[in-house]
């Protein structure tokens, strides 16, 4: 669970920096009459202890705000900037573990950034996508791209921002938020309420379908039962 004194958001929601004097956290506020003020229908995050800036570079599909850069910060993400992904690699050509595998991975929509001191220190990334479940289309969101940069590990911030996202998701739609895991990462997605599958899970490759060679696990968002047959990505892992 994320640390004391975080409190997470119920939906995303755009709003202005102004810097916290602690450790430079980013807080805001939204004005209203604009996406992410008192017209939206979505609430601001309230981020609190996290060092959390959410970053925008496309359209949000939860309260339709358009692109934004600069002064602001939006809490509905779009993708991450290829300078936040390297200095989060910091130097490490596979961070996530996944190079060996051989698949080619779908592109994220969204990206929540963790920042501290005007530096990113974490990131995860989601796309909202319909798959099959059992044979049966069910909204779904893909979770992938969680890599919190090494001097900020042990620190509770991927619980947080996985946190965080699953509540993104949930804002826009999904009914389901899935992932696939490498096995020594299974205990800190259990210890947030993920859990495991033990059905085939389908992804697409450019050579055609095949069968993911990582342990796919769920959250549930709407009280759906689990697969107990199949679940087919429709589409390229993430």
């Amino acid at each position: 669970m994320p640390g004391p004194g975080i409190s997470l958001p119920r939906a995303p929601r755009r709003f202005r920096v102004r810097p916290d004097r602690k450790c430079g956290l980013d807080r805001g506020t939204a004005p209203p009459g604009r996406p992410g003020g008192r017209d939206c229908p979505v609430q601001r995050p309230a981020l609190s202890a996290l060092p959390l800036r959410p970053r925008h570079h496309g359209h949000c599909g939860a309260c339709g705000g358009p692109r934004w850069c600069g002064p602001t910060a939006d809490a509905c993400a779009g993708p991450g900037s290829p300078e936040d992904k390297a200095a989060l690699r910091d130097g490490l050509s596979d961070p996530s573990g996944v190079n060996g595998l051989g698949l080619v991975w779908a592109d994220k929509q969204h990206t929540l950034t963790a920042v501290c001191e005007g530096r990113p220190v974490a990131s995860a990334g989601w796309l909202l996508r319909d798959m099959t479940f059992d044979g049966l289309p069910r909204r779904a969101a893909g979770l992938g791209g969680v890599l919190v940069h090494p001097a900020h590990r042990g620190r509770g911030i991927a619980r947080t921002l996985i946190s965080v996202t699953v509540e993104h998701a949930r804002a826009a739609g999904a009914e389901t938020m899935i992932l696939l895991c490498r096995p020594d990462l299974i205990p800190l997605y259990t210890q947030l309420g993920w859990r495991c599958l033990s059905v085939p899970v389908t992804v697409q490759q450019p050579d055609g379908a095949r069968t993911s060679p990582l342990t796919t696990m769920i959250y549930d968002l709407a009280g759906l039962p689990h697969p107990t047959i199949r679940v087919d990505l429709r589409g390229l892992p993430f």
